[in-house]
């Protein structure tokens, strides 16, 4: 993907633009995947947690979770934070 965020660099999109923009997709998609995921989940393990003597473990599950989401976030913060320090002219060279 560098060679794209090359040339929107180059036809005018300023560093901050382009790594928001990037930053904002990989988020939606981790937020997205997590929600489904999850929803997948709790639907298989809907028997489980309807019986009386379900003890579903709610609090780590959600630490689970949250720990996924910070840490998707911040790797897509170093790969963006690489991407844009690449110079424009050697990424768009090399395509």
């Amino acid at each position: 993907r560098r060679s794209e965020l090359a040339l929107m660099r180059a036809v005018g999109f300023s560093k901050a633009m382009v790594g928001t923009m990037v930053l904002a997709e990989n988020t939606v998609l981790l937020i997205t995947g997590l929600m489904i995921g999850t929803l997948t989940a709790l639907w298989a393990m809907l028997p489980n947690i309807l019986a009386r003597s379900a003890d579903v473990p709610w609090i780590s599950g959600l630490g689970l979770l949250a720990a996924v989401l910070v840490t998707g976030i911040v790797s897509a913060l170093f790969a963006i934070i690489e991407a844009i320090r690449t110079p424009i002219l050697s990424t768009l060279r090399g395509e």
